[in-house]
């Protein structure tokens, strides 16, 4: 089983320094809105949280407020693979629980998650730090990892569990 630790900072605490050269994904949340989030993104970091920002201060709404989660170095060959396929799994799970981003924009192929399951069989991505699925405004630190696991059924084909990823009670109350 291929792993993937992933330690999500708020991005009010992520240090400056951190985002050069680093890739990952990011989970934007609008300050009116606790329900979902707004965008999940994935690229570079620096370049990609530049450019939302600025969009967001465009159109005249209050700064977003979020999580960024680094994957690796622009210099690795394989972390934009990983960063796809961590991307997918974040919006299949967050379809499961009702906390898909309002954004249309938010889209991911399966094919790099597909690739990584052709070649290992199964996949695990743990998330550490803060839950990116819960509003930033009303959460604490997690206590222990979050994790989504991926395996393959056929060659175009997998299922997810993730039931330790976030308590199904917060999203039905």
């Amino acid at each position: 089983m291929l792993e993937t630790p992933i330690i999500w900072h708020r991005l009010t605490e992520l240090p400056f320094s951190e985002l050069f050269g680093a890739h990952g994904l990011y989970v934007l949340w609008d300050s009116r809105d606790e329900e979902r989030p707004s965008y999940i993104g994935s690229g570079k970091l620096l370049t990609h949280l530049a450019r939302r920002f600025r969009r967001e201060n465009m159109k005249g709404c209050p700064r977003p407020d979020g999580y960024a989660g680094i994957v690796g170095m622009q210099n690795d060959e394989s972390v934009g693979v990983y960063t796809e396929a961590i991307k997918h799994l974040l919006l299949d799970v967050a379809a499961d629980v009702g906390r898909l981003p309002r954004s249309k924009r938010t889209y991911s192929s399966p094919e790099a998650l597909l690739e990584l399951l052709r070649q290992h069989g199964s996949y695990s991505v743990s998330f550490h730090r803060h839950d990116p699925l819960m509003s930033p405004s009303s959460v604490l630190p997690l206590k222990d990892a979050r994790t989504i696991v991926a395996w393959t059924l056929d060659r175009d084909d997998y299922w997810i569990e993730h039931r330790k990823m976030i308590p199904a009670s917060y999203y039905r109350a």
